[in-house]
């Protein structure tokens, strides 16, 4: 089962994506969905310097950038994570609860995701070459707490299948561990498992176990073999959904995934 749902929010489109994709999990699952909006404990110590300034991103005007404007923005900030919450909630018809918390952004969420099944985040943006990248926040709770974290960009649509890639190089257990987690609170009755695997033989090895736990729970599995490692050949059939992953995976390392995420629409559970 899962009871209880933590999003951690800012203003962004990823945040945005994030909080709508929470509260449908919620629904589906009937937990309760917890916001936290951190107030960066570094920023307010940067602008505690008697030469901070902001520049307009659009209009590279330079402003005064002290305590009292940081807190303005931060209250508005704050404000309106809240009522995206809100509105998600509200429309799903799940439990809510919104905090505001100050400190260092990732080890505050680390501390609210205790006693969480799942943590949503959503990804920073693109850089100016277009490519999609992972923000500090999200890089800190793949490496850090082994609570599963949901990761979604802007676009994501976790409507759709149930997918698991299971590979040759770690263990099995966690990501069907999670796998089973989901299936027993949101219904899912068919699973896509993507095996990576040098050859044919032992994609079949993979198999060995994995059909008897999902059919035992009423699911059919279905198996596609991907060869060893394909990224892109992932990202090409992971169309929306939820895809469960395990941080262990070579493909989990950080510039595979951004380069992957970038060219799908699934939320991906990292476990």
């Amino acid at each position: 089962m899962m009871r209880r749902i933590l999003v951690a929010l800012d203003t962004s489109p990823g945040s945005v994506a994030a909080v709508e994709a929470a509260a449908a999990l919620a629904a589906l699952a009937r937990a309760e969905l917890v916001g936290v909006f951190v107030e960066d404990a570094a920023l307010l110590r940067l602008a505690e310097h008697p030469l901070s300034r902001e520049v307009g991103y659009a209009s590279a005007t330079v402003r005064a950038f002290g305590p009292a404007e940081l807190a303005s923005q931060l209250l508005v900030q704050a404000q309106q994570a809240e009522a995206a919450m809100a509105r998600a909630a509200v429309q799903r018809q799940v439990r809510w609860s919104f905090t505001v918390v100050r400190g260092e952004v990732a080890a505050e969420i680390e501390a609210a995701s205790v006693g969480a099944d799942l943590v949503c985040l959503g990804t920073t943006g693109w850089s100016p070459a277009g490519a999609l990248r992972l923000g500090s926040t999200v890089r800190a709770m793949m490496a850090g707490p082994s609570v599963p974290c949901l990761v979604l960009r802007a676009g994501s649509d976790v409507n759709g299948p149930l997918r698991v890639l299971v590979d040759t190089e770690v263990p099995r257990e966690g990501v069907l561990a999670v796998v089973e987690r989901l299936i027993v609170a949101m219904g899912f009755v068919e699973v896509d498992v993507v095996e990576f695997a040098p050859d044919a033989a032992e994609a079949a090895g993979l198999r060995e176990g994995v059909r008897a736990r999902l059919e035992a729970l009423g699911v059919a599995p279905r198996f596609h073999w991907l060869g060893p490692h394909n990224g892109h050949a992932l990202a090409a059939r992971a169309r929306g959904g939820l895809l469960v992953i395990d941080r262990r995976s070579p493909v989990s390392e950080l510039e595979q995934l951004e380069a992957w995420l970038g060219q799908t629409d699934c939320g991906v559970v990292v476990v």
